[in-house]
């Protein structure tokens, strides 16, 4: 079992050609804050149950205060299975509550290792990969990943929500220091599926380039 905080801040870049009412947005300060939790149980040598629960809010903190915001959270559930040394597969669901509605949406785990170096990694919907590992403690990967980002936006007599879901498609490389600690870089092209922004705001570029650098901190205990 795993328990960590999250914490994220947006910083976002407007044009106005006169028509766009950016004047809407100048005051955004969008903040995410919240908790994950994850746990394994294991049924048999070759089986288990994984899931995951996450509590947030999200929404512009910087005009008002983080608990006049409502309260988002998303379950999950899914059974793996190890059929081989090489293969694993899995099924379950995920719910997911949040200002903007209910979802739930089925999931799909597939592993599969071609040689002791090279490997695929499905998670649907939000991942697929293509593994090679260089070492033991470094990891290169080829992959698509879809981020989805929920901002709950409170003006003065009204409020709106702010949505980007996206997909980043291009190239990682993972680096373990140690069991405890690690860094991945990240570089390729963020394409955008849905962008829900305020009433006659529009989005000039909603796709791109895109690349980012993470460290992060992960449970020692396997």
């Amino acid at each position: 079992m795993a328990l960590g905080p999250q914490y994220r801040t947006e910083q976002l870049e407007f044009q106005s050609d006169g028509e766009n009412k950016i004047h809407m947005l100048s005051n955004w300060n969008l903040r995410y804050a919240g908790a994950d939790l994850r746990a394994m149980v294991s049924l048999d040598s070759s089986s288990w149950l994984i899931f995951n629960a996450n509590a947030n809010k999200s929404g512009n903190f910087g005009d008002y205060s983080f608990k006049s915001f409502p309260l988002n959270y998303t379950l999950s559930a899914a059974w793996l299975r190890k059929k081989s040394n090489n293969e694993e597969f899995g099924a379950g669901l995920i719910l997911n509550k949040s200002f903007t509605g209910l979802t739930v949406l089925p999931i799909l785990i597939y592993h599969y290792n071609f040689s002791r170096k090279t490997g695929i990694e499905l998670s649907l919907p939000y991942k697929v990969a293509w593994r090679y590992n260089m070492t033991s403690s470094d990891i290169f990967y080829v992959k698509a990943e879809a981020a989805n980002r929920n901002y709950l936006i409170r003006m003065e007599d009204s409020e709106c929500s702010f949505r980007r879901i996206d997909v980043d498609m291009g190239v990682a490389y993972n680096k373990a220091f140690s069991r405890l600690i690690g860094i991945e870089a990240f570089a390729g092209y963020r394409q955008n599926i849905s962008n829900r922004l305020p009433t006659d705001v529009i989005a000039a570029k909603k796709s791109g380039m895109a690349y980012s650098l993470e460290l992060y901190i992960r449970n020692p205990i396997k």
